[in-house]
């Protein structure tokens, strides 16, 4: 059997502001967005990073949490950490060269959904 990773679903209180942040500031193209579900989807080179309300009302605990998604940026890491930073985006400290060879650090969107960026 063949898998493929298709969607990343990140849970949001509000679309709008979400997409403001995903595709206004770190440039990720709308490809789908229908306001009445509540449900955006952004591309990037792998997996479709789908934006959506809780389907429920008293969902809101998957809103605002640690993602354990990892972004690979073609950037320079430490560049786009000033950038960013510059532009109010929350991260959790500067870019670190990790032993493997790569550099690392973790942004917060609006809701407090922590991703992690890679180089």
């Amino acid at each position: 059997m063949k898998m493929q990773v298709a969607y990343v679903r990140i849970f949001v209180s509000d679309l709008e502001r979400a997409l403001e942040f995903y595709n206004g500031l770190l440039g990720l193209e709308i490809s789908y967005r229908d306001d009445e579900f509540g449900w955006a989807q952004l591309r990037t080179d792998g997996a479709v990073l789908a934006l959506e309300r809780p389907p429920e009302a008293g969902d809101s605990d998957l809103v605002g949490r640690y993602l354990g998604v990892s972004v690979l940026v073609d950037e320079d890491l430490v560049e786009l950490h000033e950038r960013l930073s510059g532009q109010g985006v929350a991260f959790s400290g500067e870019p670190k060269e990790m032993p493997w060879g790569g550099a690392m650090t973790q942004i917060a969107d609006p809701d407090g959904n922590v991703l992690t960026l890679m180089q």
